[in-house]
């Protein structure tokens, strides 16, 4: 059994205070167990002034961790904090490691990653908490498909780094308070722990296109749609205007996400990451040649809905239990003059439940979910709100 601890900080220059008040929140000289691992997220400035990598020291564990826009848990919400989440157990054991950093692909490191961490495990792990650096010339799937693969299927679950500005630049990945752009961190989880997992979406009946096809693409870039090029969809199917300039462009395109259907025949969510000079869309997973999508509108009333729906379904089996959740950025960004709406509202409905809880803003969530089978797989997301519900 895993009993988690939440502490979190507002404090960002005073390295010290910082320091004294999470260690006082977390009480581990009475709270921790035999094994422990935590999960750090927070605000950019927390790396900068040395508060992250002083507080990884100051603890007797391993810490992943990753740059975000706002954090929540039992103890506080908020845009500006650092929150972190301690997992410690009798008869858990937990395995953190760090890639190496990656350059143009991701399978050689994160599967040196695996191999080290499950070394040192010698079980298969029954999950993997993991953060994913977001960059634009690796799609969030390449990713996911090597965790997959080197952890043996393990079911995996995290988030991908992301902070508040616009070009989504400087997003570090954290290991034990060294931070960089170009790594991944992981926990492996070992011993009697059964996650539940969900993933909530943004509703069908938000379709801007029935179905289209991506008639040219490479990895995560999308040249032409319906054989139109990339800008010229945009501008017929009036998400953007002929007279936009590249600036307006990209603000209206993160208000929208793609449903892609998969080989398979399973559909996944793909956010919009960023536009080239020369109008080429790039998105946050891959998006396959020759692939139906659909286009969505994200706006307040849709982000809501999916996340009344999602804390619901949680709720109903959460009591007891420990809860981790990952929030798309793309979600925050739609609730407009309101961007907090979705964290009261999970707030309110899992603070109705005994469970301790804790969540994050992501560029990409990583969660299981069925395929058309019914097969529970390993999936990289967008605009999604998902969670993690275990003990």
């Amino acid at each position: 059994m895993i009993k988690l601890l939440s502490a979190c900080t507002e404090e960002i220059d005073d390295v010290a205070a910082a320091v004294d008040e999470i260690l006082s929140r977390l009480d581990l000289e009475n709270n921790q167990r035999k094994y422990s691992a935590g999960i750090m997220q927070f605000y950019q400035e927390f790396i900068d002034s040395g508060v992250v990598k002083a507080v990884c020291d100051a603890l007797p564990f391993d810490v992943i961790g990753q740059t975000t826009v706002g954090t929540l848990s039992n103890v506080s919400a908020g845009q500006l904090q650092l929150t972190l989440s301690v997992m410690t157990s009798d008869d858990v054991e937990f395995y953190a490691g760090k890639t190496d950093r990656v350059a143009d692909e991701a399978f050689g490191p994160v599967k040196k990653m695996c191999a080290e961490i499950s070394k040192r495990a010698r079980k298969k792990p029954a999950v993997v908490f993991t953060v994913l650096p977001t960059l634009f010339t690796l799609s969030g799937d390449d990713f996911v498909a090597a965790l997959n693969e080197g952890f043996g299927g393990a079911p995996v679950f995290g988030a991908g780094t992301v902070n508040g500005a616009i070009d989504l630049s400087d997003m570090p990945v954290m290991y034990n308070g060294e931070c960089d752009p170009r790594i991944l961190s992981a926990i492996a989880l070992v011993g009697p722990v059964e996650p539940k997992f969900f993933v909530s979406r943004i509703e069908e009946d938000n379709e801007i296109e029935q179905k289209a096809i991506i008639t040219s693409s490479n990895g995560n870039a999308v040249f032409e749609i319906n054989d139109m090029s990339f800008l010229d969809y945009m501008i017929k199917i009036k998400i953007l205007k002929p007279d936009d300039p590249h600036a307006t462009r990209r603000n209206r395109l993160v208000k929208m996400t793609m449903t892609i259907t998969r080989a398979d025949g399973s559909t996944v969510e793909r956010a919009f990451l960023d536009l080239s000079p020369e109008g080429y869309g790039y998105f946050c997973g891959t998006m396959p040649q020759d692939s139906a999508i659909i286009v969505k509108n994200v706006n307040y009333d849709s982000v809501i809905k999916s996340s009344e729906r999602a804390v619901n379904e949680i709720a109903a089996v959460a009591d007891g239990k420990n809860v981790l959740l990952v929030s798309c950025l793309t979600r925050m960004w739609a609730l407009g003059s309101k961007p907090d709406d979705e964290v009261i509202l999970i707030r309110k409905g899992l603070g109705a439940v005994d469970c301790v809880y804790s969540g994050t803003y992501s560029g990409g969530e990583i969660c299981p979910c069925p395929d058309i089978n019914g097969k529970s797989v390993n999936s990289y997301h967008n605009a999604t709100l998902v969670a993690c519900v275990f003990d």
